[in-house]
């Protein structure tokens, strides 16, 4: 089902979030809306953020459990959309600007401790079955996330998107993420910018692990050259002289992130050099990118030349 869910996500950015043109009516507000907010009306530039953020200040705080979890799908799909975006190198959707929601990460996090404790600390499945969650998208029968749903569950990815670096949405994530999606927790690390030692060691741990699969793997690799550590370094270099992974994404992403620890790299630059010119690129897109790297490899020497050392291979 989380694969049916990122290939749904990726065939909307395929038709570029066209939304319908409706007009946004100001009153009161109920499901139909919302599912319209929902799917076109969060995505389309000419629905400014007033009025987005008044629709969701009614429903979030309604009466209605129906309304209220229809308002948190709202959040929950533009997130899910915005990530997918950024994964795959589009531009994110327009800046809806939600953390500015009066009251929204008091309700989230009251929300979210109150699904916690009644669950007993164990994170339900939250996925509809295959034939409710095409229904949903495809008739607008429902919102993605219904009241019938552990809506507690879809209020990580919101967190993470709109209070990056907070203490309280780093506590929730490691309890939520480990038990929900393992592998998903590298992402969403990145995505709320949480540099701590113990997401570094997961980042580290996830790299290093031969049995991480390709985009995993690559994402580890993005992420150690962002929060760059003596140990980080160490692990990407790791990476590359032992070919603990084939993948050429990632390859190529090791030798990115390792050129952004800049004077800390130069010690490496033949074994990057040997990478590069070793990695097989049938694909186009690969073979720009190597083009690209070869060319800043060639700059990053020029500008560290003298302190070019012995070859770390």
């Amino acid at each position: 089902m989380k694969t049916l869910l990122k290939i749904f996500a990726i065939l909307l950015v395929a038709i570029s979030l066209v939304a319908c043109s409706s007009m946004f009516d100001r009153s009161s507000v109920n499901v139909k809306k919302l599912i319209w907010l929902e799917r076109d009306g969060i995505f389309d530039p000419e629905v400014p953020n007033s009025e987005v953020h008044a629709l969701l200040n009614e429903g979030l705080y309604h009466r209605d459990p129906k309304i209220v979890a229809c308002s948190i799908s709202a959040i929950f799909w533009y997130v899910r959309i915005s990530d997918t975006l950024e994964v795959i190198r589009k531009p994110r959707p327009i800046d809806r600007k939600l953390a500015e929601i009066p009251g929204i990460y008091d309700l989230f996090i009251e929300l979210w401790d109150e699904g916690w404790t009644e669950s007993g600390g164990i994170v339900p499945d939250s996925e509809p079955s295959a034939d409710t969650f095409w229904d949903r998208v495809m008739n607008k029968t429902d919102c993605i996330v219904s009241d019938g749903d552990p809506v507690w569950v879809s209020l990580l990815h919101p967190l993470v998107y709109m209070f990056p670096r907070d203490e309280k949405v780093h506590e929730i994530l490691w309890k939520q993420m480990p038990q929900m999606n393992p592998d998903g927790l590298i992402r969403e690390l990145r995505e709320g910018q949480f540099d701590t030692p113990k997401g570094q060691q997961h980042r580290i741990d996830i790299l290093t692990n031969p049995e991480t699969e390709e985009v995993t793997a690559t994402l580890a690799a993005k992420s150690l050259g962002v929060f760059r550590t003596d140990d980080g370094l160490e692990a990407l270099v790791s990476v590359l002289q032992t070919d603990t992974h084939g993948y050429v994404p990632t390859k190529m992403t090791i030798v990115d992130s390792i050129m952004r620890y800049e004077e800390d790299g130069v010690p490496h630059i033949a074994l990057m050099r040997q990478t590069l010119d070793s990695v097989p690129t049938d694909d186009a897109a690969d073979r720009k990118l190597k083009e690209e790297l070869q060319e800043r490899l060639v700059w990053f020497e020029e500008d560290y030349a003298d302190e070019v050392s012995e070859p770390s291979n």
